[in-house]
This record gives structure tokens, sequence and C-alpha cells, in this order.
């Protein structure tokens, strides 16, 4: 019987924390693969409400992560609340509702580093195997089965995670494989061609090798030496690889000073500008899906161009700004007390201390893409960020014993 018992409680586990193995890996593999994510953490909370999972909650770290769920939750139910009032995208909020379910049913639970390591490399993989196959079919862009820009910001994301791992690590094995990783997940965000992504994490990047090297034990010289092999490396492939977008981010550049704000540089500076004076109409609640009404307003007083209102944006390319015209002044204050209390779930936890520096990565690289993008608008985004915060917040170096005093007994 207890071997029984045993066999279920590692089926019922193996489940639960499939959603997550998912949203790291194969759903990056299939086209649509972010439609089946709803559908798995529906099993997961099938078999996880047995009480198996409740059991193996450590109080400590559930604790640390309410105050992120409670965000998290209230950010979920408003926007509920603004899609049957104004309306809103039921795909975001099809997206939040699951991953709020999700990060719930998962909560307390703790994860070995080593676990999540090869979650990541493997996660890395399939990334790069998807942008290979892409770029060797001869797309002008690389996107996976989403689009360039959110697939961008999760190359990215992974781009820096990786690279923490493979300084991190003394294992030989593990370099090697991660260092080629990051070599090819760099190129593959390059080849997305995303201007808002490739510029942060060249920046983020160059911080990051400054950082290492000046903390060294490496001489002077040979720190010169590495940073500017490192430095020339980065520059020649990025050049290489976008040289066109360069070209054409110049020639865009030169249309905006003549006075056309029709190329994609100038449209974004009208969403902004046009989202500023949406905002000043509904600054608390926002217009919703109104939006678009309220825009074609602003169009026929002539306080928005003509260009952009037959662009028709769905959004403002730009996170921080989108919520603001849709959702308000709440809905940017929920999303932001969201994200705080995510990264104060991580550095609160005492079983992995360094686990604070990738979760600081993983929001620089969402918050820089969200100023020319909406990165928390995208499923695929979204489950990824909501995952990785979770994760990191209940990492754990070795497996964590649990006396009686420890648990979170089921409710």
């Amino acid at each position: 019987m207890p071997t029984h018992v045993n066999l279920l409680s590692q089926i019922t586990n193996a489940i639960v924390l499939l959603p997550a193995v998912y949203v790291f890996t194969l759903m990056w593999l299939i086209p649509d693969g972010e439609k089946y994510v709803p559908g798995l953490i529906l099993l997961a909370c099938i078999f996880g409400c047995g009480g198996v999972i409740a059991k193996k909650k450590q109080y400590q770290v559930l604790t640390n992560q309410r105050p992120f769920l409670l965000a998290l939750t209230s950010l979920t139910a408003y926007g509920l609340l603004t899609y049957f009032w104004k309306g809103e995208s039921w795909t975001t909020l099809r997206a939040f509702t699951a991953i709020t379910l999700y990060a719930w049913l998962i909560s307390g639970q703790t994860f070995k580093t080593h676990h999540v390591r090869l979650l990541l490399l493997i996660s890395g993989g399939c990334l790069s195997a998807i942008s290979a196959y892409q770029a060797a079919s001869g797309y002008d862009r690389i996107s996976g089965f989403i689009n360039p820009i959110p697939f961008a910001t999760a190359l990215a994301t992974m781009t820096l995670l990786i690279a923490l791992i493979t300084v991190r690590t003394s294992h030989l094995a593990i370099k090697l494989i991660g260092a080629t990783l990051v070599l090819l997940l760099f190129i593959s965000t390059l080849l997305t061609q995303t201007r808002g992504v490739i510029v942060p994490i060249i920046l983020i990047g160059i911080a990051g090798v400054t950082f290492k090297l000046l903390t060294s034990k490496i001489k002077l010289a040979g720190k010169v030496s590495i940073g500017l092999l490192i430095g020339l490396s980065a520059f020649l492939t990025t050049i290489t690889a976008i040289e066109d977008r360069i070209d054409h981010t110049l020639l865009e550049m030169q249309r905006i000073q003549s006075g056309d704000l029709s190329s994609s540089i100038g449209l974004r500076i009208q969403m902004w500008s046009a989202s500023i004076k949406l905002v000043s109409d509904k600054p608390l609640l926002g217009h919703g899906e109104l939006h678009e009404s309220a825009l074609a307003k602003l169009e026929a007083k002539g306080k928005v161009d003509e260009s952009l209102f037959q662009y028709s944006p769905s959004h403002y390319h730009n996170q921080f700004l989108d919520f603001l015209v849709k959702q308000g002044a709440i809905g940017l204050a929920l999303l932001l007390l969201t994200i705080s209390l995510g990264l104060r779930a991580v550095y609160l936890n005492s079983f992995e201390p360094k686990a604070w520096l990738p979760a600081v990565l993983i929001v620089l690289t969402y918050v820089a893409a969200s100023l020319s993008d909406v990165p928390l608008r995208h499923p695929n985004t979204i489950y990824m960020f909501i995952v990785s915060l979770i994760m990191l917040s209940a990492i754990s170096q070795s497996e964590i014993p649990s006396p009686k005093n420890n648990l979170l007994k089921a409710q």
C-alpha cells in the first residue's frame, strides 16, 4: 500500500508540474501552443486538489508568496471587471486567469535548483531549435509561432538566465552547453530584428560582463583583453545580423525629421502621444476596448494624425501606457504592485539567497521590452513571466525537510 501511495503522489506531482514544464518547452515548438496551457492547468488543478500537493507546501515559502499571489489575483479580477464592463482582450484575460489559478496551485512548493537549471537549459534548446528552423527556412524575421517582439522577449530572457547559469556553475559540461546556448539565443534574438529588445539585452549584457570582469581576480591586462574580445565579437555579430534593420532605422529617422510619422517608429511616437491624450479623459478607470472610439474622436478633432487612425492600433506599444489607457491608474498600479511583490517574494527566499539576481534580470528584460511593446498582453510571455517568479521564489538548493510545524495543513 505505501508503494501505491508513493506512486500516486509522484504521478500527481508530475501532472501538477506539467504546465510549468510545458510553458518553457513544448509551448514554443507547437503552432498556437499557448492555447493548450489553460487545459493543462485545469488538469493540474483536478489532480492537485486531492490534498497531496497541499501537504507538501512550505509555510515560509507560501507566506513570502502570498502578497504576490493576492496582487496577481487582484490584477486578474480587475481585468475581469474591465472586460465585462468596457470590453478587453479575452486572450490576455484568459491567460491571466489560468496562470493565477496555477500560481495558487503550485504556491508553497519548493523546486530544486538543479531541476530548474535543467528546465532552463532544455527551454533554451527548444527556443534555439525553432529559431534555427525558421532561419534556415528563410524567414525575414524569426518569430516562433507568435510575433517577433514577444518571441524576442522570451529569447532575451532565456539568454540572460542561461548566461547566469553558465557563469555560476563549476561543471565544465554545463558551461559548454550553456555558452553554446547563450550564443545561439543571442543570435536568434538579433534575427528577430526587434530593436526594443536587442538594445536592452546588449546593454544588460555589457553591464553584466563589466561587473564580472571588475570583480574577478584576473590581471588588468587579461580583463581588458577579454572585455575587448567579447565586445568586438558582440559588435560584429550585431552589425552583421541586423545591418538591414539599422539602415531601415536610419531611413525612418529621416522620415520623422521631415514630418512623416507613418513609419514603424513614427507610428509608435504617435501612439504614445495619443495614449497620453486618452488617459487624460479617463485617468482612473481607463477606456477598455472603448479606446478605439475615443481615438476616432481625437482624429475627428484633428488631435491625432490620420495615419494612426487608419492603423487602428489594438494596443499602444508600451505596456504601461497601454494599461493606463485601457484600465486606468488602478490597473497600472495593480500591475506594478504585482511585479514588485513578485520580486519581493524572490528576495525573501531564504532557501536560495542568490535567486534575486535572475529575477531582476527577468524583470529588467520585460520592463525594457515594455517600453516599445506589450509583453504582458501576449499569453506566451505572460506564462513565462509569472511561472518564472513563482519558481524563483521557491527555488531551493536541496530537499527541504518538512517538520509538522512547517507544513501547511490541507484546508
